[in-house]
């Protein structure tokens, strides 16, 4: 993922199972609408961020071959009938070819 940080890019690192409760506040001081979101666990973590993210009015693009669950079952239901319901799936290629 080193590849695909922007020179002006903020990261940031979540505390919890979900990323919103502690940065939603940094997140909106500095104007941010959109986050791209990635993860360990597609099915939990990614997801209930996801969710969180859409109630409180976020874009979110979910980069789906840089999530993981337990089983490529689990990640390919949740990226085929949850997450685009409520934001853009797109990959890794498709991010990188987007900030070049």
């Amino acid at each position: 993922m080193e590849d695909l940080k922007l020179a002006n890019e903020t990261e940031v690192i979540k505390p919890d199972r979900t990323a919103l409760v502690v940065i939603d506040l940094q997140l909106r001081r500095r104007g941010i609408d959109t986050i791209v979101l990635c993860g360990v666990s597609t099915g939990i973590g990614v997801d209930t961020t996801a969710r969180e993210a859409f109630q409180q009015g976020y874009n979110q693009i979910f980069v789906e071959d840089a999530m993981a669950a337990i089983t490529k079952e689990e990640h390919d239901y949740v990226c085929k009938y949850i997450f685009p319901r409520i934001g853009k799936i797109r990959t890794t290629e498709n991010i990188e070819s987007s900030i070049s």
